[in-house]
């Protein structure tokens, strides 16, 4: 397997806010990482979260799923 092999299919809706009173952005992601093994897999992408740009600047803002596949 390769980098062409991994694939990331984001599915954006509305959701909750923090709150709950209002709606906001909920964002799913399904993340295929061939190759490596489960904990393998959740480590990259636990740490891949930590470090994203996008997930830095949206953290406690939007719900976000995260599903290895």
């Amino acid at each position: 397997y390769g980098a062409d092999d991994v694939a990331i299919a984001p599915t954006v809706s509305p959701g909750p806010t923090n709150g709950g009173s209002a709606y906001g952005i909920a964002v799913a992601l399904a993340i295929t990482l061939p190759g490596l093994d489960d904990a393998q897999m959740k480590l990259l992408v636990d740490t891949a979260h930590q470090f994203c740009p996008y997930s830095n600047a949206t953290r406690g803002n939007i719900a976000v799923d995260i599903t290895i596949v």
